[in-house]
């Protein structure tokens, strides 16, 4: 039998059966249960070995192993059934993760049958993250590796969890990563003007930056040019600091 389990409120769930030297028959084959709140229909005969049908399980039943029965003439077969509690989201540890970062995760849930081969993890609106379930993973603790792109969408983002029929829910926050920064030119020469160019990672220059530094140069002519990009000028002084310095950069975050 192709679906071996259910949950109350389920509607028209379709079952394909496969007996050996079975005589299911159109017309004549029954689907009948001891189940609680169970009701079959559409019953659709392809061959004697072979046939289908659909079922509902009332929304007010509850959980129970049970037995499936299938007639024909003199004919009976037998079929063990559950109705399953409905699963449940316990947490998820950690619940938040920065662009461009690998780690692992561990989803909780309750009533749940998680597996390695059967289980997908996906999150909406940032559906780049990518997630390598592991072995360890049990019925009720999933575990996975995920990795964060760099351009995943930032802010907080629900994730669904699938296992075969089962269905759990949970949100997840994307942080923005550590933000760094290079600039085209390092070294300066007294009484000198350099145009510099800055190109930034986790940063957003959409609004406006500023360039601040420690070397006693001024700097000036700061302009955007695009999101992770943007220009300025230095101009270094007779009273400038020799040796090493440290330029910094900040966005409107």
């Amino acid at each position: 039998m192709s679906r071996t389990y259910g949950y109350k409120g389920e509607t028209n769930i379709p079952v394909t059966v496969e007996g050996a030297n079975t005589q299911f028959t159109q017309g004549e084959t029954t689907v009948t249960s001891n189940c609680n709140g169970m009701n079959f229909s559409g019953v659709s005969v392809s061959s004697l070995t072979s046939m289908s049908f659909t079922y509902t399980i009332d929304s007010e039943s509850y959980p129970q192993n049970c037995t499936f029965f299938f007639t024909t003439y003199g004919e009976h077969l037998f079929s063990s059934f559950e109705i399953r509690p409905d699963p449940s989201f316990v947490s998820i540890a950690p619940d938040e993760g920065k662009q461009g970062t690998a780690f692992d995760i561990s989803i909780t849930g309750q009533n749940t049958h998680f597996s390695q081969t059967e289980s997908v993890l996906s999150f909406s609106g940032t559906p780049e993250i990518l997630v390598d379930i592991k072995p360890e993973t049990t019925a009720e603790l999933f575990q996975a590796t995920i990795t964060i792109p760099e351009f995943a969408t930032r802010g907080v983002h629900s994730f669904t969890l699938t296992t075969g029929a089962e269905i759990i829910e949970g949100t997840f926050t994307v942080l923005r990563g550590d933000p760094w920064f290079s600039i085209s030119q390092s070294s300066f020469t007294m009484l000198q003007s350099y145009p510099v160019t800055v190109e930034t990672h986790y940063m957003d220059l959409t609004e406006a930056f500023t360039v601040t530094n420690t070397c006693g140069a001024t700097i000036n002519s700061e302009q955007v040019t695009s999101s992770s990009s943007g220009t300025f000028t230095v101009n270094v002084p007779l009273t400038a600091v020799k040796g090493a310095c440290t330029i910094s950069v900040a966005d409107a975050e």
